[in-house]
């Protein structure tokens, strides 16, 4: 799967709040692209831990319908 949430600071709320992890919404190391790209495997992991609830299918789904650019390869 390839998405692209967190390119910009504006595009990262929205899946941020889907993913709904406190970790991710309070820590202040994810409030800009350079701090999401420098702790981007800490933030992997976050996000792995969401998607392991999910199909590949129903992220995709669940991403686009928030308006992220999201699909399989």
């Amino acid at each position: 799967m390839v998405c692209n949430f967190g390119f910009s600071d504006e595009g990262w709320n929205a899946p941020c709040k889907t993913i709904g992890s406190p970790k991710i919404d309070s820590d202040e190391k994810y409030r800009t692209v350079l701090g999401r790209k420098e702790n981007e495997e800490e933030l992997d992991k976050l996000i792995e831990q969401w998607t392991v609830n999910y199909t590949r299918e129903e992220v995709v789904t669940i991403l686009q319908g928030i308006g992220v650019a999201a699909g399989m390869v």
